[in-house]
């Protein structure tokens, strides 16, 4: 990881909140992060395994289909 956070808030799935722009995202427990990034577009990340960290990822939500547990957005 080549970046310092200062801040990190949990992350419930849900299609209608806003959560960044983030400066990354953690994801504690191992399942499929569905994600809305900043610039538009969203993506489905399939079987991420527990204790992955996604430095740099612009995100703005985290959508409803996602099967991850403990998502933490970082700032």
């Amino acid at each position: 990881m080549n970046r310092k956070y200062i801040s990190g808030v949990a992350v419930t799935p849900d299609d209608d909140v806003t959560i960044g722009p983030t400066a990354g995202l953690f994801v504690g427990g191992t399942g499929d992060l569905e994600i809305e990034f900043y610039g538009g577009g969203t993506v489905l990340l399939e079987n991420v395994p527990n204790g992955t960290f996604y430095d740099g990822f612009c995100v703005v939500k985290v959508k409803e289909g996602t099967t991850a547990t403990s998502v933490i957005a970082l700032y």
